[in-house]
């Protein structure tokens, strides 16, 4: 099965906009990477700097994948 970059960043875009929406309507807190930062976000919406992240950013260039096992 080959899949396109674009196919996997929109299938990542959908799964993380789903999460927060559930998050949200359970008044759950998550943590989000901003810049170079980690910031908790509670049920209301208020943001938190809790520290700096330990990685950095990647770019994928790779235009195709191929998945094994299928």
């Amino acid at each position: 099965m080959d899949l396109d970059l674009k196919d996997i960043k929109k299938a990542q875009k959908n799964a993380s906009e789903k999460a927060l929406r559930l998050n949200r309507a359970l008044g759950l807190p998550y943590i989000e990477a901003n810049n170079a930062n980690l910031i908790a976000v509670d049920s209301e919406g208020n943001k938190t700097m809790i520290g700096e992240a330990r990685f950095g950013l990647r770019k994928v260039s790779r235009r195709r994948f191929k998945l094994d096992g299928e």
